[in-house]
């Protein structure tokens, strides 16, 4: 009996080891994970600025271009 008690004393330590790494890694997953979303969406808010800055300089450019082509017709 004492060696049963030994050798599920040994396998049920072994459990407890092996499952507390598993959630140790998916923490450490998780953590990456996160860090790896909220730098995308960084990244993709950053590029949107950018879009919307390029988006808003061939508008103002079309308009110049435009009142310039008036001019010249009403000339």
């Amino acid at each position: 009996l004492a060696r049963c008690s030994e050798g599920f004393a040994s396998d049920f330590t072994a459990a407890i080891l092996a499952a507390t790494i598993i959630i140790m890694r998916a923490a450490i997953t998780r953590v990456i994970a996160d860090a790896y979303v909220s730098r995308t969406v960084a990244v993709m808010a950053a590029g949107a600025g950018v879009a919307m800055e390029a988006a808003v300089l061939a508008a103002a450019d079309n308009s110049a271009k435009a009142g310039f082509n008036a001019g010249r017709v009403a000339a």
